[in-house]
């Protein structure tokens, strides 16, 4: 496995729960100042870039989550992280909020790419379905494999669809992703429809920060316009 998404399946697989400081966001200071004072390296090749994106959606889906149950619980742990089908369900439900991260951040890439490369695209919705399937495979979702090519497919008829049209906003795209991975959450006390509503809205606005901040990091840290992707292919379905 490429060291990106290494890295980034590592920071996945900790102990979430056992460690509540951590789902309180106390153990992420120390990466926020790295990414302020230290000097990020240009990513300037197709490699790179694929194993920035895969990262990105890990961290974008791993740190979402956290934050939702963090506003929801407040100083708290909520308490059903002591039953076994809630922590269950809890531990799909982060696969299920990377796997709409990664289909999202990759819509998000063919917008930034087609912009500044000006040029036929068919090559780049090649390697972005190529990306997409890697990403998939690259981490153990909880789902069979009939699954995973179900997504893929889905995947790859909406960036056929984006392709079509006018490239749509990160703020549109990062709302679809932050309803979508709401709706799969489990819910650890009942709540009415104005709860609901509001639970949606933390969600959704802390998907919206993380893709408008990689938004702006495809700008400052990606040569969009000189990276070159491999030539047009046919992709298998996965």
């Amino acid at each position: 496995m490429p060291a990106a998404p290494k890295r980034a399946l590592e920071a996945m697989q900790g102990a979430l729960w056992e460690n509540y400081g951590y789902l309180a966001g106390f153990g992420g200071v120390t990466g926020g100042l790295k990414r302020i004072l230290l000097p990020r390296p240009r990513i300037a090749s197709a490699d790179e870039l694929a194993d920035y994106l895969i990262a990105t959606a890990a961290r974008v889906a791993q740190s979402s989550v956290r934050s939702y149950f963090r506003a929801r619980a407040g100083f708290r742990a909520p308490p059903s992280l002591g039953d076994a089908e809630f922590r269950a369900r809890l531990e799909s439900t982060r696969w299920e909020a990377y796997a709409v991260c990664l289909a999202d951040i990759l819509l998000i890439a063919e917008r930034e790419l087609r912009v500044a490369q000006g040029r036929p695209r068919r090559g780049l919705l090649d390697w972005l379905r190529t990306v997409h399937r890697n990403g998939l495979d690259s981490y153990p979702l909880p789902v069979e494999r009939a699954d995973r090519a179900a997504r893929h497919r889905a995947f790859v008829d909406r960036l056929a669809a984006a392709a079509d049209m006018p490239p749509d906003s990160t703020d549109a795209i990062a709302r679809h992703a932050g309803q979508a991975i709401f709706d799969n959450m489990p819910e650890y006390e009942r709540s009415d429809d104005t709860r609901r509503r509001r639970d949606a809205a933390v969600m959704i606005n802390s998907v919206r920060f993380r893709m408008l901040a990689f938004a702006r990091d495809m700008e400052e840290v990606v040569d969009c316009a000189g990276i070159v992707l491999p030539a047009a292919q046919t992709v298998d379905d996965i």
